[in-house]
């Protein structure tokens, strides 16, 4: 059940030590929940990208509430400005209905090949 992906999930994510912020307190879709992380503004935007590029079963995109894991890379610079912009990097996910063990293992996959 997607549910509980996400309670499996969402605390594994925001225990990364490279996560600035992680909110997943996103609107619950009949498939998943969606969430923001924030990785430090340390990083580049390049190994943000090749973080989402590198995940395996997460597509990257919009969400509309289906069944697939998707993750979509937000340029906080072109979207927002002066105290209302977020610190780093916004990384929006939708987690669906695949294995939770398969998506904490691409995600660490994804973070080593991204971050070292």
């Amino acid at each position: 059940m997607a549910h509980d992906n996400d309670l499996i999930f969402c605390p594994y994510l925001a225990t990364q030590s490279i996560v600035v912020r992680f909110d997943s307190g996103g609107p619950q879709t009949p498939a998943g929940k969606l969430g923001y992380l924030v990785f430090d503004e340390q990083f580049t935007r390049d190994q943000v990208d090749a973080f989402c590029n590198s995940l395996q079963l997460f597509g990257i995109g919009l969400s509309w509430g289906g069944p697939m894991s998707l993750v979509m890379p937000y340029d906080m610079d072109a979207i927002r400005s002066g105290r209302l912009r977020y610190p780093g990097h916004l990384v929006r996910f939708s987690i669906g209905l695949e294995g939770v063990e398969d998506l904490q293992e691409d995600l660490a996959h994804s973070l080593r090949i991204a971050f070292g």
